[in-house]
């Protein structure tokens, strides 16, 4: 039986489902603070595999960053989740699967977008001579602020543009090049904090045993100044009382004193 027909047509399919990870974004210029968000990212990689001179090759493959914000300071938390896709057709690679966009407006400029297409620009790498598909820059999406950094968040992963106006920077569209020559940068810890579900699960006892003792200090902070304002009142109200409330417990202790050291003196008389 002739089987050389049915490999030929062999496609298997595979998915790789990572570990969730947590990032901690922080506050660039005080990183040691406390957390301003919690954002959960789930990683989804899948394979289609074909038989190519006797061996399997990588025929399509995808990589979804799904993404969901947990904290927002006081806010609420987010209830959806938003996704950064890229896509491999065998000879190109497609980083932005016709945009990016970040979902999480109050967390625009903290990293999470950069953070999240190095990881597509890391797994494009796989195929060095892969050519990547090019991305177009809309004027739309240029604004004062926002034109700097969606123009910084492609240009340091190495992705070049020819512009239309090259001293406004405000359209073009990329320069051609292969996947082996992006040039992938983590952010920096100052901003973001990757961990593990342990690890963040880890981080949020802490914080809360922090927060508990915190809050145990602040309920004894509180008990001692009633006392203190308590005992000013007395001391308003009746000044020479209060006084001498405070003075009786040091007169009881000499007046002991004294009485023992006359005990001793009589007792040595006799």
């Amino acid at each position: 039986m002739d089987l050389s027909n049915e490999i030929q047509h062999d496609v298997r399919v595979s998915e790789i489902r990572h570990a969730p990870v947590f990032l901690e974004v922080r506050d660039e210029n005080n990183p040691e603070r406390p957390a301003s968000a919690w954002v959960l990212v789930e990683r989804l990689e899948t394979y289609r595999l074909e038989p190519a001179d006797q061996t399997i090759a990588v025929a399509e493959a995808s990589i979804t960053l799904s993404y969901q914000l947990l904290r927002r300071g006081l806010s609420a938390a987010s209830a959806l989740s938003h996704k950064f896709v890229a896509h491999y057709d065998g000879q190109m690679v497609n980083l932005t699967n016709g945009a990016v966009s970040m979902n999480l407006d109050e967390l625009l400029g903290r990293g999470i977008g950069s953070y999240l297409f190095n990881e597509l620009a890391k797994w494009a790498r796989q195929w060095p001579s892969a050519q990547i598909r090019e991305i177009r820059l809309s004027p739309r999406q240029a604004g004062q602020k926002n034109r700097e950094r969606r123009n910084h968040f492609y240009e340091r992963v190495g992705i070049e543009f020819d512009y239309d106006d090259p001293v406004e920077r405000r359209a073009g569209r990329s320069i051609p090049m292969l996947a082996g020559d992006l040039t992938p940068q983590d952010v920096s810890e100052d901003k973001i904090g990757v961990h593990s579900v342990r690890q963040y699960i880890e981080r949020s006892l802490e914080i809360e045993t922090s927060g508990r003792r915190a809050e145990g200090d602040a309920e004894r902070w509180v008990a001692n100044y009633r006392r203190i304002s308590s005992e000013l009142n007395q001391a308003r109200r009746r000044p020479i009382r209060w006084a001498l409330i405070q003075v009786r417990p040091r007169i009881t202790k000499l007046l002991v004193l004294i009485a023992m050291i006359a005990a001793v003196a009589f007792a040595t008389k006799v």
